[in-house]
């Protein structure tokens, strides 16, 4: 069933406006607009994907504007940023590689939210990033958007590569890479789209160029001596440097059963976005903080029944961060330490 007081239609500029109209007419359906969104994601992407992705920049300043002339200390102010900030902008990550400048205006936003500084002024003891870290590395668990946004592209290629039966992964499929599978796409044409090249960006990497007929060596069988289950072992040595070469025979292939892709950060081979985002966070970014302080005593701090405030506050001990006289007379001169 179509319901349509829920749909639109969408015409090429090469049409007449009172044809568009008529059409639309017939179809009892209003024209999408330039500014038409669906669940809060624009529907057509101009030029300018920063003014496209502007409202995500209008509600984070929105949600924080009801917060200007209400007390909330640094605590609440902490849990404001996980529970709403963090999640706002996450359905339109889901669909689309966020421009990095927008990215970077959104952790700018959350920073001086976070630290209560007009206009970035302030004294910034810690730096965003490494707030952003995991709170078993030193920091508060803030989500560093820019890896949250790869992630959640990783699992949109993930789906494309497993769901090969739903709709839009056969119209995807049918447009960008109808002779091959998304995994052996080696290049993309000038006409794909933006939000095609943002998908593909995080595609698994391709072989190496350079060897003779590679387009011939697509899957791990056609590494097998034929029609046998063995490694074809003049051939992987051919293809592969030494070390890589020997890691792949060693790997023993079962007799029976078929091939499934696995995600080996998971334990049991599960794919999910919080392994990606672990993967990328802890992968880029140095341990937070002192290295005496062990993994396990930053983790159990955050597990103690107190009070938000006091936890925070011991976390800003141990990273040594707070205000105090001596800490203030290394940025601004004429402060007594005593």
């Amino acid at each position: 069933m179509l319901n349509f007081d829920k749909s639109c239609v969408y015409f090429s500029h090469n049409l007449s406006p009172d044809y568009c109209d008529f059409l639309a007419g017939a179809l009892q359906m209003s024209i999408v607009t330039d500014s038409e969104k669906y669940l809060g994601a624009p529907l057509l992407l101009g030029h300018s994907k920063l003014k496209s992705f502007d409202p995500i920049m209008q509600s984070f300043e929105a949600r924080l504007k009801n917060y200007v002339s209400i007390t909330l200390n640094q605590s609440g102010r902490s849990i404001l940023i996980k529970s709403v900030l963090n999640s706002l902008p996450t359905y339109q990550m889901a669909c689309f590689k966020i421009p990095t400048t927008l990215l970077s205006k959104l952790d700018s936003l959350q920073l001086n939210f976070w630290r209560d500084h007009k206009k970035g002024k302030g004294i910034k003891f810690v730096a965003w990033d490494s707030i952003n870290q995991a709170k078993d590395l030193g920091g508060l668990g803030f989500r560093d958007l820019e890896s949250f946004n790869t992630a959640l592209i990783c699992k949109l290629v993930r789906k494309i590569v497993t769901d090969d039966e739903e709709l839009w992964v056969q119209i995807l499929s049918a447009k960008y890479f109808e002779d091959c599978s998304i995994l052996h796409l080696a290049n993309l044409n000038e006409n794909f789209s933006w939000i095609w090249r943002g998908i593909y960006k995080y595609h698994p990497p391709i072989p190496a160029e350079g060897l003779v007929n590679t387009v011939s060596y697509s899957y791990v069988s056609d590494l097998f001596i034929e029609n046998t289950r063995s490694w074809n072992v003049h051939l992987i040595y051919y293809l592969f440097e030494k070390d890589c070469a020997e890691k792949i025979i060693d790997m023993s292939v079962p007799a029976t059963g078929k091939d499934k892709l696995i995600w080996l950060p998971d334990r049991k081979g599960q794919f999910t976005v919080k392994s990606v985002y672990n993967v990328l966070s802890r992968g880029t970014n140095l341990t937070a903080g002192s290295n005496t302080v062990p993994a396990q005593v930053r983790k159990s701090l955050w597990k103690v029944q107190l009070p938000h405030k006091v936890k925070l506050f011991a976390w800003k001990c141990i990273r040594d961060i707070i205000p105090t006289r001596d800490k203030l007379s290394r940025y601004k001169n004429g402060i007594e330490t005593l």
